[in-house]
């Protein structure tokens, strides 16, 4: 099993709507328009604001709120059922409003969600960015299946989650829960700045299902403020032959390179 960390994280600038790449998809302008039939929400009632990206450009990107007097629960968006073509590419990005509280308690801004737990999220807490990592070789089912308990965990403390900047992960995953198999990359901000990386080694679950790419707010029950908001760029994902820079370019971080 090879493992490789990288410290260091890169501030990352915005700029207009880009141009679209042969490798990502969607393979068209996400717009309005046809945000619903390429994404969904959760939950499928999720009010979403369009506004123009607040560090400049013409982009138009997604405003989530969520308030402590609601039913606790998430608020994301992933590509809809079907919609999306295999690629091991994922661009998820997310921005931290300038007046974003900060407090110990976790916020999930993005992750890859499957049973009994996500393998690969990203968390704000405590001022930090957070990558956690869940994994597991044992079956589903059988005398000894994989629970969260019995589960490998990894918690990496990529840097600071700084308000008014766009954050940003592009990742790519060869998910596996076989024993000497599978290969994860992170890259956060640009395609220069790898944060974690992994071959040869599990890094999922047995559990029936794909790892589901989902960005936005999953705050824990007990939120602490009184609201949280973040805004989002819609996912994007990458066949074989995209490269961290062409994802980058998709996002509103846009590589720096």
């Amino acid at each position: 099993m090879k493992s490789v960390r990288f410290a260091g994280l890169l501030a990352c600038a915005a700029l207009a709507t880009p141009a679209l790449a042969l490798n990502v998809w969607p393979y068209v302008a996400v717009t309005p328009a046809n945000f619903a039939t390429l994404y969904e929400t959760r939950p499928a009632t999720l009010p979403l604001t369009w506004v123009t990206n607040p560090v400049g450009g013409t982009r138009q990107v997604l405003k989530v709120t969520v308030h402590n007097t609601e039913p606790a629960g998430p608020r994301d968006i992933a590509f809809k059922t079907g919609s999306v073509p295999a690629g091991p590419w994922y661009a998820l990005s997310v921005y931290l409003p300038p007046d974003w509280a900060t407090v110990q308690a976790p916020v999930t801004l993005a992750q890859f969600d499957k049973s009994p737990a996500a393998p690969l999220a990203l968390q704000v807490k405590g001022g930090k960015l957070v990558l956690n990592l869940n994994f597991n070789h044992r079956d589903a089912g059988g005398v000894d299946p994989a629970t969260l308990a019995n589960s490998a965990r990894e918690s990496i403390t990529l840097g600071q989650a700084t308000p008014g900047k766009w954050h940003c992960m592009v990742v790519r995953t060869d998910w596996s829960s076989t024993l000497g198999t599978g290969t994860l990359q992170v890259y956060l901000n640009s395609a220069a700045n790898k944060v974690y990386y992994t071959s040869n080694a599990y890094n999922s679950f047995a559990t029936a299902g794909l790892a589901v790419a989902r960005v936005g707010l999953v705050p824990v029950e007990a939120m602490d403020i009184a609201k949280r908001e973040v805004l989002l760029d819609p996912i994007r994902a990458g066949n074989n032959s995209a490269t961290p820079a062409e994802m980058f370019g998709q996002t509103p971080c846009q590589s720096q390179e």
